[in-house]
């Protein structure tokens, strides 16, 4: 159960003594039973796991209070609930997105992230300062290699990384847009 916010989360608690954050859980389109979550012993962390409701590491808090920021664009931080951690957009294109400290009394716009319009069945692109450059699930299906997919085909599996690409969703034919660039942050219970 959670405590008091004073003590504990530092602003960022789901619990109803503070303003709440919302707690979610992220998938992208490519396969709803797999979520975003942190993982040690894969780069920077942050990967695609199994879909598991007991499972903490697949936590996050979408936190919306520095949004006043940035001209009602509906900016917010995805803080890992177990580390405290945000996702930080990668260094460049390609590469893995980063976890960083988080403190919500600061303005880190390397934390800040938006969503797109929805793309249809509530999926939506996630990006950081340029809506062209988005988070991606980076498996490419053909080779199975951990590098960008060529056809723009995606299939997430276990330890996939979460990484930022050129959006590849605004192609006219649907058959080829890239599934692993759309995500959906389902609302979750906590489960502590």
């Amino acid at each position: 159960m959670c405590e008091p916010c004073c003590k504990v989360c530092k602003g960022i608690c789901t619990c109803h003594y503070c303003s709440p954050a919302k707690t979610v859980r992220l998938h992208c389109k490519a396969n709803g039973n797999y979520n975003i979550a942190v993982r040690s012993t894969v780069g920077y962390g942050t990967c695609i796991v199994s879909a598991d409701d007991t499972d903490t590491s697949q936590l996050w808090l979408k936190d919306d209070s520095m949004a006043w920021a940035f001209d009602k664009m509906g900016g917010f931080s995805l803080i890992h609930k177990d580390t405290r951690k945000a996702i930080r957009v990668s260094p460049e294109i390609g590469k893995q997105v980063l976890l960083s400290d988080y403190d919500p009394r600061i303005l880190d716009e390397g934390l800040i992230w938006y969503e797109s319009p929805n793309k249809g069945k509530n999926y939506h692109t996630i990006y950081n300062n340029s809506p062209e450059v988005v988070l991606h699930a980076l498996r490419c299906v053909k080779c199975d290699q951990m590098e960008p997919c060529p056809e723009g085909e995606g299939r997430v599996k276990e330890n996939t990384l979460v990484v930022t690409m050129t959006d590849r969703t605004k192609k006219d034919d649907p058959a080829s847009i890239a599934v692993n660039q759309l995500w959906r942050l389902m609302p979750a219970k906590c489960c502590c």
